[in-house]
Formats: C-alpha cells, structure tokens, sequence
C-alpha cells in the first residue's frame, strides 16, 4: 500500500502545479508536454490524476484516526498509557521500539550515578 500511497501523492502533487500553472499563467504543462488537451497522453495524465485524487480521500480517514486517539487514551480515567497495543505513546506519536521506558524515573538500579544503589562501587564501605 505504500508504493500506491507514494503513486498517489506524486500524481495529486503533479495535478495540483499543473492547475497552479492553469490558474496563474493560463499555461497548460501536461498539455505542452503531451501535445495538446485532445491528445491521448494527456488524457491518460488527466485520468491517471483524478483517479489518484479519488484514491487520496482515504488520508483523510487516517488524519481523523491519527487526532482522535490520543484524546480517546487520555480522556479514559484510570488507565495507563502504557497499556496501549498500538505502538504509540499516549500523546499519539509512535513509539521507539529500542527504547525501554518501563522503568520509570524513581527505578534507577544499574545506574551508576545512583547513590542508593547497593551495587555502585561508589557505596561499597571498604573493609
């Protein structure tokens, strides 16, 4: 899906300058290149764009997902956040799998800054 997603965009962003140029300078791009409005391969272009415009109305369901799951996470008393399934923290930004952070900040063992840890060699007493 994502070469097409990839496909689609270039598509709608090629249609998009071409009508920027149609509306600024009345200068058709696709037409000039392909050999006029009537020819084949314009029509093919224009078709092709259309159709990639259709197809680009699914992002708008993924934009609606992607701005109402964080309030649905956050808005939910008593739950944790890292509880999510998704991948994504609870703000809705994904999540970076090399990192750990299920320990939380009072959990420092292994840290060798930490003074309370029985395994520093900075808090073993010398006999």
């Amino acid at each position: 899906m994502k070469v097409a997603d990839m496909i689609a965009l270039a598509l709608v962003i090629i249609g998009g300058l071409n009508w920027l140029l149609v509306g600024l300078f009345e200068f058709d791009l696709v037409a000039s290149l392909f050999g006029g409005q009537d020819a084949i391969l314009s029509k093919i272009v224009y078709i092709l764009v259309g159709l990639a415009a259709l197809y680009s109305l699914k992002f708008f369901k993924h934009i609606n997902d992607q701005y109402e799951e964080p309030r649905a996470a956050t808005a939910t008393a008593g739950t944790d956040s890292s509880a999510r399934t998704d991948g994504r923290d609870a703000d809705g930004r994904v999540k970076d799998p090399n990192v750990n952070d299920s320990v939380s900040g009072t959990d420092r063992a292994g840290d060798p800054n930490n003074p309370d840890d029985p395994n520093n060699p900075r808090n073993r007493s010398e006999r």
